[in-house]
């Protein structure tokens, strides 16, 4: 149990800075009048950070090996989805040196790509255990 909750510290943090990151910790552009591509990316990415905490809790509650080996392959495409979003589907402001572009883009991308390689090592981990116990992918 207790190498489980250490494993998932990094998952949690990550979420969580996904999550809230856009709205208190590298904020989006302030709404004005208009409503911005930036404030619909925040939205988006406070709903993909909670699903990656929410993953990355239910992850300590399973003890078997195939369940959080599921449950890490579902937090690796939640991370590559919050990748997605500002850079793909939504996106953030065009101008350069908007807020958005400067600090939230990056930081999104980066916490994205760290939580996709943390959760793809515990993926390769586990998938090995599963071998290593004689049960089949």
């Amino acid at each position: 149990m207790k190498r489980r909750i250490i494993s998932s510290l990094p998952l949690i943090i990550l979420g969580l800075i996904i999550g809230l990151g856009p709205q208190f910790i590298f904020p989006v552009c302030e709404a004005g009048e208009k409503v911005m591509k930036c404030f619909w990316t925040a939205r988006i990415e406070l709903g993909i950070g909670g699903l990656i905490v929410l993953l990355s809790l239910i992850y300590i509650a399973f003890r078997e090996t195939g369940v959080r080996l599921g449950l890490v392959i579902a937090i690796f495409f939640s991370s590559i989805l919050s990748i997605l979003v500002p850079t793909v589907l939504i996106g953030v402001c065009g101008m350069a040196t908007m807020q958005c572009r400067v600090q939230t883009l990056p930081a999104l991308v980066v916490s994205g790509a760290l939580t996709a390689l943390i959760s793809a090592i515990y993926g390769l981990i586990l998938a090995g255990d599963l071998k290593k116990a004689g049960n089949t992918l």
